[in-house]
Protein backbone atom coordinates (compact mmCIF):
# COMPACT_ATOMS: atom_id res chain seq x y z
CA UNK A 1 0.00 0.00 0.00
CA UNK A 2 1.44 3.36 -1.07
CA UNK A 3 1.21 6.48 1.03
CA UNK A 4 -0.63 9.54 -0.34
CA UNK A 5 2.65 11.47 -0.40
CA UNK A 6 4.34 8.84 -2.56
CA UNK A 7 1.36 8.80 -4.95
CA UNK A 8 1.48 12.60 -5.27
CA UNK A 9 5.22 12.58 -5.95
CA UNK A 10 4.89 9.88 -8.62
CA UNK A 11 2.13 11.86 -10.37
CA UNK A 12 4.31 15.02 -10.39
CA UNK A 13 7.26 13.08 -11.79
CA UNK A 14 5.06 11.68 -14.53
CA UNK A 15 4.04 15.25 -15.53
CA UNK A 16 7.68 16.36 -15.77
CA UNK A 17 8.78 17.26 -19.31
CA UNK A 18 12.46 16.39 -19.83
CA UNK A 19 12.54 17.98 -23.29
CA UNK A 20 11.54 21.48 -22.14
CA UNK A 21 13.97 24.31 -22.82
CA UNK A 22 16.16 25.15 -19.83
CA UNK A 23 16.67 28.79 -18.92
CA UNK A 24 19.19 30.31 -16.55
CA UNK A 25 18.29 29.59 -12.97
CA UNK A 26 17.32 32.50 -10.78
CA UNK A 27 19.38 33.15 -7.67
CA UNK A 28 16.61 31.86 -5.43
CA UNK A 29 16.48 28.48 -7.16
CA UNK A 30 20.18 28.15 -7.98
CA UNK A 31 22.35 25.70 -6.15
CA UNK A 32 24.53 27.39 -3.58
CA UNK A 33 28.18 27.95 -4.31
CA UNK A 34 30.44 25.39 -2.77
CA UNK A 35 33.76 25.59 -1.04
CA UNK A 36 36.44 24.05 -3.21
CA UNK A 37 37.92 21.02 -1.49
CA UNK A 38 41.45 21.50 -2.81
CA UNK A 39 41.67 25.25 -2.23
CA UNK A 40 40.10 27.19 0.61
CA UNK A 41 37.91 29.97 -0.77
CA UNK A 42 37.31 33.03 1.38
CA UNK A 43 33.85 34.31 2.14
CA UNK A 44 34.66 37.47 0.20
CA UNK A 45 35.53 35.42 -2.87
CA UNK A 46 32.35 33.38 -2.50
CA UNK A 47 30.27 36.57 -2.40
CA UNK A 48 32.22 38.00 -5.37
CA UNK A 49 31.57 34.80 -7.38
CA UNK A 50 27.88 34.93 -6.45
CA UNK A 51 27.61 38.54 -7.63
CA UNK A 52 29.45 37.59 -10.84
CA UNK A 53 27.03 34.73 -11.39
CA UNK A 54 23.90 36.80 -10.66
CA UNK A 55 24.64 40.52 -11.28
CA UNK A 56 22.09 43.27 -10.79
CA UNK A 57 20.59 42.40 -7.41
CA UNK A 58 20.57 44.71 -4.42
CA UNK A 59 22.78 44.14 -1.39
CA UNK A 60 19.77 42.99 0.65
CA UNK A 61 18.93 40.36 -1.95
CA UNK A 62 22.53 39.11 -1.96
CA UNK A 63 22.50 38.93 1.84
CA UNK A 64 19.41 36.73 1.74
CA UNK A 65 20.84 34.55 -1.02
CA UNK A 66 24.28 33.91 0.50
CA UNK A 67 22.72 32.62 3.72
CA UNK A 68 22.43 29.32 1.86
CA UNK A 69 26.25 29.13 1.67
CA UNK A 70 26.50 29.67 5.41
CA UNK A 71 27.56 33.33 5.49
CA UNK A 72 25.80 35.38 8.15
CA UNK A 73 23.95 38.55 7.10
CA UNK A 74 26.32 40.81 9.05
CA UNK A 75 29.39 39.28 7.41
CA UNK A 76 27.89 39.39 3.93
CA UNK A 77 26.90 43.09 4.26
CA UNK A 78 30.37 43.97 5.52
CA UNK A 79 32.10 42.01 2.79
CA UNK A 80 29.88 43.51 0.07
CA UNK A 81 30.71 47.00 1.36
CA UNK A 82 34.42 46.20 1.46
CA UNK A 83 34.36 44.79 -2.08
CA UNK A 84 32.65 47.98 -3.25
CA UNK A 85 35.10 50.11 -1.28
CA UNK A 86 38.20 48.56 -2.85
CA UNK A 87 36.64 48.75 -6.32
CA UNK A 88 35.95 45.10 -7.15
CA UNK A 89 32.18 45.66 -7.15
CA UNK A 90 30.13 48.75 -7.88
CA UNK A 91 26.71 50.05 -6.89
CA UNK A 92 24.55 52.10 -9.22
CA UNK A 93 21.98 54.74 -8.28
CA UNK A 94 19.34 52.09 -7.61
CA UNK A 95 21.75 50.27 -5.21
CA UNK A 96 22.18 47.31 -7.56
CA UNK A 97 25.55 45.58 -7.29
CA UNK A 98 27.68 44.43 -10.22
CA UNK A 99 31.22 43.18 -10.84
CA UNK A 100 33.82 45.72 -11.97
CA UNK A 101 37.11 43.85 -12.13
CA UNK A 102 38.80 40.52 -11.60
CA UNK A 103 38.79 39.20 -8.03
CA UNK A 104 41.85 39.77 -5.87
CA UNK A 105 42.23 39.29 -2.15
CA UNK A 106 41.38 42.22 0.08
CA UNK A 107 44.21 43.27 2.33
CA UNK A 108 43.92 45.46 5.39
CA UNK A 109 46.24 47.99 3.75
CA UNK A 110 44.09 48.29 0.64
CA UNK A 111 40.98 48.74 2.81
CA UNK A 112 42.63 51.53 4.81
CA UNK A 113 43.82 53.27 1.64
CA UNK A 114 40.34 53.02 0.15
CA UNK A 115 38.75 54.40 3.34
CA UNK A 116 41.19 57.31 3.45
CA UNK A 117 40.59 58.02 -0.25
CA UNK A 118 36.84 57.99 0.38
CA UNK A 119 37.18 60.38 3.33
CA UNK A 120 39.32 62.77 1.27
CA UNK A 121 36.78 62.68 -1.57
CA UNK A 122 33.92 63.45 0.82
CA UNK A 123 35.87 66.34 2.33
CA UNK A 124 36.59 67.74 -1.14
CA UNK A 125 32.91 67.47 -2.04
CA UNK A 126 31.92 69.20 1.18
CA UNK A 127 34.49 71.95 0.64
CA UNK A 128 33.31 72.44 -2.93
CA UNK A 129 29.69 72.68 -1.82
CA UNK A 130 30.62 75.17 0.90
CA UNK A 131 32.54 77.28 -1.62
CA UNK A 132 29.45 77.50 -3.79
CA UNK A 133 27.68 79.53 -1.14
CA UNK A 134 27.86 83.27 -1.59
CA UNK A 135 29.99 85.20 0.82
CA UNK A 136 28.51 88.59 1.62
CA UNK A 137 31.18 91.22 2.14
CA UNK A 138 30.03 94.27 4.05
CA UNK A 139 30.54 97.69 2.53
CA UNK A 140 33.78 99.40 3.28
CA UNK A 141 34.10 100.34 6.88
CA UNK A 142 36.71 102.66 8.30
CA UNK A 143 39.82 100.78 9.33
CA UNK A 144 40.91 100.87 12.91
CA UNK A 145 43.85 103.18 13.37
CA UNK A 146 46.53 103.03 15.99
CA UNK A 147 46.60 105.87 18.50
CA UNK A 148 49.06 108.59 17.66
CA UNK A 149 52.42 108.15 19.31
CA UNK A 150 53.32 110.84 21.77
CA UNK A 151 56.92 111.93 21.48
CA UNK A 152 58.40 113.36 24.62
CA UNK A 153 61.33 115.72 24.45
CA UNK A 154 64.63 114.28 25.64
CA UNK A 155 64.59 116.38 28.78
CA UNK A 156 61.47 114.57 29.93
CA UNK A 157 63.28 111.22 29.69
CA UNK A 158 66.10 112.32 31.97
CA UNK A 159 63.81 114.00 34.46
CA UNK A 160 61.73 110.86 34.83
CA UNK A 161 64.71 108.69 35.89
CA UNK A 162 65.37 107.95 39.54
CA UNK A 163 68.81 108.42 41.04
CA UNK A 164 69.56 104.68 40.99
CA UNK A 165 68.47 104.36 37.32
CA UNK A 166 70.51 107.41 36.35
CA UNK A 167 73.65 105.98 38.01
CA UNK A 168 73.13 102.61 36.27
CA UNK A 169 72.71 104.41 32.93
CA UNK A 170 75.86 106.47 33.54
CA UNK A 171 77.96 103.39 34.36
CA UNK A 172 76.64 101.46 31.33
CA UNK A 173 77.39 104.37 28.96
CA UNK A 174 80.85 104.94 30.54
CA UNK A 175 81.77 101.28 30.02
CA UNK A 176 80.46 101.32 26.48
CA UNK A 177 82.33 104.38 25.34
CA UNK A 178 85.67 103.81 27.09
CA UNK A 179 88.23 102.06 24.98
Amino acid sequence: MESPLLVALKSKLAEWDDTAEVTQASPTTAAPLYIHKSVAVSKAQQIYEYVAKFPGLTASQYVNEVRSIGITPGSSRTLLSQLVLVGLLSRDESKRVSVVGKYKTISVVSLEKARKRRIVEKRKEKAASECDTKIVVPKEQPLLTAPEAVVKPSTDILSSLSVVEAKALYLALKELFTV
